[in-house]
């Protein structure tokens, strides 16, 4: 059975890897790095795939510069979009420190775990980055800085509770974190 691990953004790595997959590896820190490198750089493309199309339903909907009727639910719609997938990032970090952390061969666990919780506010800081260096203003910086806060709060939260209760990500994330 195919698996998709890191919510895909690994795949060329992962396709085919459960976590004892990955536990029967060698569980080098190394691997694990690049893993998570490659899976940051990776998440904002799989990240603007999801957005961009939700942001160009919200231009659609706003009329003369004003919102209408419409542009709330596609708002709505963003958000939890969004926030579902940096808890699906969150948990796809978790699951990967877990699964290398499971390795015979494996240094000490909480190095995964402290590897994988920097590698999940990464990505989110990347677009901070981006989107507050093509802001105009000062009001909008501080609105982007503050959905980075949320949104970093949200992977961060995911991360966390996934680490602890592992299975708490089934409900949701399921269907890639196998």
């Amino acid at each position: 059975m195919v698996r998709l691990g890191v919510v895909g953004l690994s795949a060329l790595l992962l396709v085919g890897c459960s976590r004892a997959d990955i536990a029967a590896r060698e569980g080098t820190l190394l691997g694990f790095v690049v893993v998570l490198f490659i899976a940051d750089m990776v998440a904002p493309i799989v990240f603007s795939f999801v957005v961009v199309p939700l942001a160009g339903l919200g231009a659609i909907t706003v009329r003369g510069g004003k919102p209408t009727l419409f542009t709330y639910p596609v708002l709505a719609l963003a958000f939890v979009a969004q926030a579902y997938f940096w808890g699906l990032w969150g948990g796809a970090c978790s699951w990967l420190a877990a699964g290398y952390a499971a390795s015979p061969h494996a240094w000490p666990a909480w190095v995964y775990y402290a590897f994988a919780f920097g590698a999940c506010t990464g990505p989110i800081g990347f677009l901070l980055a981006k989107e507050r260096a093509a802001a105009q203003s000062v009001g909008e910086v501080t609105a982007i800085e503050k959905g980075s806060v949320l949104y970093s709060l949200i992977a961060i939260l995911a991360y966390v509770g996934f680490s602890i209760w592992p299975v708490a990500a089934a409900p949701l994330y399921g269907w890639v974190l196998k």
